[in-house]
């Protein structure tokens, strides 16, 4: 799916310092958009006039003259920007094929021009839609931010694991604390690793990883939390302040945020230039910053604040909103109100934003979105008779992209797409380790009725979000250039899952297994095995599309094995080419690892590979003739102790190796040990008669099938015990260090 933005930048410019300047139809203003000539443009009214608009806008006036002002000020704006018919040329020049959205960004330094709310404007005429609404259209939809001419990102790290900060003050009055919180909490969960079997309070520290809530907010305590996450390397990303706007002291009408004192006592009006540099982490020492030197400040500050984006009517000084200063501190994005701003507007807007930022979305399209359902939840669209709102146009947006956010956004997208996906593999991967009775952490008794129940949750997680991530590579298909890096994840996660769901359906005594029927879980073994075979489709497709992925096939073939064994018609239909896939993997990868050329991480990969098609030599029917030939130096290049000999040296490897080698183990290791979990699952066709009852026999299926298995493959249970026994004492002595 495209997500492709175009963006149009207009600079509204004038002779002189940036204030001491009224608005005036006799001002000329330099407009410049694109590569048409500039623009001589005039303010239709005079700066008292819209002193009197922006009063009703603060509903400082009654309902009926909100309303024509609302109105009459959108045909205002709309009529200012219809005299630059550069912009009007660049709005409309649209390629509906593959754009999605129009990011009109308004640059300015006119202390003036900052109050003329441009979010509010009618769609000039020439444009489709005219008379309407410009940041709220279908048709050519629009996202209306503005930005410092002081400011641009030439580069900006937006591809990073999401951390958000909650600061909140209840000094200047109520808050909606507990709405703001919840809902930010909800949002983080997807990412958030739970372990299944505790209870919500327990896995508060997991959720503080991502969130933190900063309650009762006072500079030094900000400054603080802000500094002790940059000294941990882990900076927050999104800032949220929820807090109410006050005027500060001796200014005419200049507004700032109420935080307490640092007595915990009194109001604090800290303004915008203040806030902008405890924000940014400018005032962090450099011995606390990233040590590969990454930026520490946050891409997003919310501003849940009214009046935030109010720069007061003294044109005196330069601009001084608390949203706007924050923007020229260095923060790529700033959210604030231009007008007041109600908690249920405050609410839908924070919905909105943080789902779409947190699902990876173009920031320019979540701002669209995000305006879009605050004004669906307007008041004012409820009743004729009922007192209006206008938070929609109270949104304003200062935002400063570099020109690859658009790339950038994408491989958040796919970040996060994977992180969560991760997460729920992980919870389900440590569940697994507690149904069989390994150190992970957890209890889990089979005897208990409940722990079924959170089985069938975890495995319904688990499949929802690879099934997600499924329909996600198969729309980055077309003209992607990792496509191949997807699919090989999602081979290994439909892999992961079908572990899950068969332990699912099938680890449990009988006790637990007749509570499953009781309570209606139903026992479908296609699902499993349909992962399965994704998982194995996926992998020939890797194979493919790029040779060099020897690893893909052998994962391939290690699927295809067991696949054979799972069901008569299945052996039929595969095991007529397995000895020629063994042998096509084992060239592949003779011609692509090149030993001596492989850096550690891939020579693990390269070891993993021979000791894989060592095990599934002895599973082939092909191989069980006489040893002589070809199988007989076969059987020497991949003997037990050759196998052994490999494991030792991917031992080492990764004891003298960084965190890539020692992955790169830990899944060599995983996957090896997959091959007892994997023989259980399909070794025991669940359609053959008293299936069932064997499932109630065993505590755990897998050894069962396991052991069907050695029985008929006397030279794998040799070789595969010897592997897993060397394997599980590595395994120990690591836990053990």
């Amino acid at each position: 799916m495209s997500h492709r933005v175009r963006t149009v930048e207009l600079q509204l410019l004038r002779h002189g310092p940036p204030h001491n300047q009224l608005l005036s139809p006799l001002t000329d203003y330099l407009a410049l958009c694109g590569d048409h000539p500039n623009t001589t443009l005039h303010f239709p009214i005079e700066h008292q006039s819209l002193k009197v608009r922006l009063h009703a806008l603060r509903y400082k006036d009654s309902e009926d003259t909100r309303k024509i002002q609302l109105h009459e000020t959108a045909s205002l704006v709309g009529q200012m920007l219809a005299e630059v018919p550069g912009l009007i040329s660049e709005l409309g020049h649209r390629d509906a094929n593959s754009e999605t959205l129009v990011h009109l960004s308004v640059a300015t330094t006119a202390s003036e021009l900052s109050l003329v709310p441009f979010e509010l404007a009618n769609a000039p005429p020439g444009f489709p839609g005219a008379g309407g609404l410009l940041s709220l259209q279908t048709e050519f939809p629009i996202c209306i931010t503005r930005r410092s001419r002081k400011v641009r990102f030439d580069q900006l790290d937006w591809d990073v694991k999401p951390r958000i900060l909650m600061i909140a003050s209840d000094a200047g009055g109520d808050i909606p604390l507990e709405a703001h919180y919840s809902l930010l909490r909800k949002l983080v969960e997807p990412w958030v690793y739970r372990n299944p079997l505790e209870t919500d309070d327990e896995s508060l520290s997991e959720v503080r990883k991502h969130l933190v809530l900063l309650d009762g907010a006072t500079v030094r305590k900000v400054r603080e939390t802000i500094h002790t996450a940059i000294d941990q390397h882990h900076p927050f990303t999104h800032i949220h302040l929820l807090a109410h706007g006050c005027p500060l002291p001796n200014q005419d009408e200049s507004y700032g945020v109420a935080f307490y004192q640092h007595s915990g006592r009194g109001i604090d009006a800290v303004d915008g230039l203040r806030l902008g540099q405890l924000l940014n982490g400018k005032l962090a020492k450099e011995s606390r910053r990233k040590p590969d030197g990454d930026q520490v400040r946050p891409n997003v500050v919310t501003l849940a604040v009214c009046d935030s984006a109010n720069t007061g009517l003294d044109v005196s000084r330069p601009v001084s909103s608390v949203a706007f200063n924050i923007h020229e501190a260095g923060i790529s994005l700033v959210v604030g109100s231009q007008f007041p701003l109600t908690k249920d507007g405050s609410i839908v807007l924070t919905d909105s934003l943080y789902r779409q930022l947190l699902d990876g979305r173009d920031p320019r399209i979540c701002l669209w979105e995000a305006r879009r359902e605050v004004f669906s939840h307007s008041v004012e669209r409820l009743s004729p008779d009922s007192v209006g709102r206008h938070d929609w146009a109270s949104i304003i947006c200062f935002a400063a992209f570099p020109p690859t956010i658009e790339q950038a956004s994408r491989r958040l997208e796919q970040s996060q797409y994977r992180r969560r996906m991760s997460v729920r593999l992980e919870s389900g991967e440590r569940l697994m380790g507690a149904i069989n009775g390994k150190r992970t952490g957890l209890e889990f008794d089979k005897s208990n009725r409940d722990n079924a129940q959170i089985l069938n949750s975890v495995a319904s997680d688990v499949m929802s979000e690879v099934r997600m991530f499924d329909v996600f590579v198969d729309d980055r298909r077309s003209g992607s250039s990792d496509y191949v890096d997807l699919l090989g994840i999602s081979a290994s996660a439909n892999k992961q899952a079908a572990e899950l769901l068969y332990a699912q359906q099938h680890y449990f005594d009988a006790a637990t297994y007749e509570s499953c029927e009781q309570k209606n879980l139903k026992v479908d073994d296609t699902v499993w095995l349909e992962c399965i075979w994704q998982s194995y489709r996926r992998y020939i497709l890797v194979s493919r599309r790029d040779a060099n992925q020897s690893w893909a096939f052998v994962q391939a073939l290690f699927l295809k094995t067991f696949i054979s064994m799972y069901r008569d018609n299945s052996r039929e239909m595969v095991e007529q080419g397995l000895y020629e896939d063994w042998f096509h993997a084992r060239y592949q990868c003779a011609d692509r690892d090149q030993i001596e050329c492989l850096n550690p991480r891939e020579l693990i990969w390269h070891l993993t590979n021979r000791i894989e098609l060592g095990l599934l030599r002895t599973l082939i029917p092909w191989f069980s003739s006489p040893s002589t030939g070809v199988r007989k130096e076969l059987k020497e290049t991949f003997s037990t102790k050759e196998l052994l000999r490999s494991l030792r040296q991917i031992d080492q490897i990764g004891e003298g190796g960084g965190r890539a080698e020692q992955f790169a183990v830990f899944s060599c290791r995983r996957q090896l040990l997959r091959y007892r979990t994997f023989a259980g699952m399909m070794y025991l066709d669940p359609s053959s008669k008293g299936a069932k009852s064997a499932w109630k026999k065993r505590s755990i299926l897998n050894e069962g099938g396991f052991d069907r298995l050695t029985a008929a493959k006397p030279e794998f249970d040799e070789m595969y015990r010897k592997i897993e026994a060397h394997v599980l004492e590595q395994i120990e002595i690591g836990e053990g260090a």
